[in-house]
């Protein structure tokens, strides 16, 4: 069984399409800037999908592509360009990576960095951040990248959610922060729209808005699937699995993906096939993935057999 999975890669028919989609996704940032389209940097869980989406923006996945740069073993040139400019090893590593690409395309007068991975990442027309989500960098990296890009305007929003106190009425304090969030967003649309001189498609978002909810619904649907014994699908395919709805979301082809998920994983179940055909232990994997520090390879090792034991 495991020489079997070794040649395969990948237990679900789904998760082996996940790199072609990786690499469309990623270039397709570049093929827009050629066209004359509007393209933004932005990050993972930013809030801002549907809305991007909406006002026909092109999203740079900035932190996506520095995990290619890892994935190909080449991050450690612009991790060191960023270091030789007195950014902190301690940062995170997604950060220095993508501001050491900036840094030295910044040197070399806007032109890519020699042998840039997959074509390299598109200048941006404009940054969409989100400050005190996922990670520490979300407020300063865009403030930093303008130091080597100072003609393109950033957004940051700010998102947050009430911590747990028992002592405090949450319903009560959530609706301080549901309005905060609403202010933050119609910030956003309003810097687009002055970048872009169009406006928004109300009745495009609040469509976009209904796909985007259906597709976490059929995403977490899919997942809910792993509970059964022996379970269908291991944690390097579920991590694999994830990368539509980290950087696709607000696209049919995001929905139809998990759509197809669940139809796989269901049909798993009921002939009983899973990762391993008597399953007595299973592990739970409780981080994310690697950094581009850490050098991982195409499938970070630790991610690909760590959900069930014989």
């Amino acid at each position: 069984m495991a020489e079997e999975r070794k040649q395969r890669r990948t237990v679900t028919e789904a998760a082996a399409r996940v790199p072609k989609m990786v690499r469309a996704n990623l270039t397709e940032n570049l093929k827009a800037k050629e066209e004359g389209k509007p393209v933004a940097y932005s990050f993972i869980v930013s809030f801002y999908d549907e809305i991007i989406r909406a006002m026909d923006i092109v999203p740079a996945w900035v932190e996506s592509y520095s995990g290619v740069c890892a994935a190909k073993r080449d991050a450690n040139r612009f991790l060191e360009k960023a270091e030789s400019q007195n950014f902190s090893r301690s940062l995170c590593s997604y950060a220095t990576c993508g501001l050491g690409f900036d840094i030295w395309r910044s040197e070399l007068g806007g032109e890519m960095p020699p042998d840039a991975p997959w074509g390299g990442i598109a200048k941006p027309d404009f940054i969409l951040g989100t400050g005190q989500m996922v990670c520490d960098p979300r407020y300063k990296w865009p403030q930093a990248v303008q130091h080597y890009m100072q003609d393109v305007p950033a957004y940051i929003g700010g998102f947050y959610w009430p911590p747990y106190d028992e002592r405090i009425n949450q319903r009560e304090v959530e609706k301080y922060y549901l309005k905060y969030a609403v202010e933050e967003l119609k910030g956003a649309i309003a810097f687009i729209e002055k970048q872009t001189q169009r406006r928004m498609d109300w009745g495009r978002l609040e469509e976009l808005v209904d796909l985007v909810d259906r597709t976490w619904d059929m995403f977490i649907d899919a997942y809910e699937l792993r509970k059964a014994t022996p379970t269908p699908m291991d944690t390097g395919d579920a991590m694999n699995t994830m990368v539509p709805l980290a950087f696709m979301l607000g696209t049919q082809e995001a929905y139809d993906f998990y759509r197809d998920l669940y139809n796989e994983l269901q049909a798993r179940n009921q002939r009983k096939e899973g990762v391993v055909a008597d399953e007595k232990y299973r592990l739970l994997w409780g981080a994310g993935l690697s950094s581009p520090s850490s050098g991982p390879i195409e499938r970070p090792s630790g991610l690909t057999d760590s959900i069930c034991l014989e």
